[in-house]
């Protein structure tokens, strides 16, 4: 009984401690205050640069999330139509992009212009992108085992940083 209870406890402690050991805050501008999905989704080579360039801004969380992916983007917009983007990602910051859906992806992300609206313009992007895949209006979809275990560990450490 004893063990079982210490069991339990050093397990929720070492979940509590990895999803604090996750900086999660926002730290500065990783889009314009302009943004708006449908233009990034019609000038990806901009939207691309712009988020390179505010690279260091985002949470090292995220990073570790992006990281060496093979990624289709799937958006779909506000007037019914559905736009798509192969991304490549090389420690986090996107290397290659198509307009095509990539072969052999690793993770497939689909959303919609609105959720992507609302994330850009939260006053906490953070917490509003881990809402936005805890109620699934962002779908992860991970086509190889390293990286569904990546999507079940952050769904599971950002759940925990909700309760915080």
């Amino acid at each position: 009984m004893l063990r079982g209870a210490l069991t339990a406890f050093l397990l929720v402690f070492f979940l509590i401690a990895i999803a604090l050991s996750f900086n999660l805050s926002y730290t500065g501008s990783i889009v314009g205050n302009d943004f708006n999905a449908k233009e990034a989704i019609e000038n990806p080579e901009k939207t691309i640069n712009d988020y390179n360039q505010g690279f260091e801004n985002i949470p090292s969380f995220a990073r570790t999330l992006l990281g060496n992916e093979r990624m289709n983007l799937i958006v779909k917009m506000d007037d019914g139509s559905k736009n798509q983007l192969g991304l490549v990602t090389k420690e986090g910051k996107i290397v290659e992009y198509s307009r095509e859906l990539l072969q052999n992806a690793t993770i497939d992300v689909i959303t919609s212009e609105d959720v992507m609206n609302s994330i850009a313009w939260s006053g906490n992007p953070s917490q509003e992108f881990g809402s936005a895949i805890d109620d699934e209006r962002i779908k992860l979809e991970p086509k190889r085992f390293t990286t569904s275990t990546k999507s079940f560990i952050a769904k599971i450490v950002l759940k925990i940083r909700s309760w915080f």
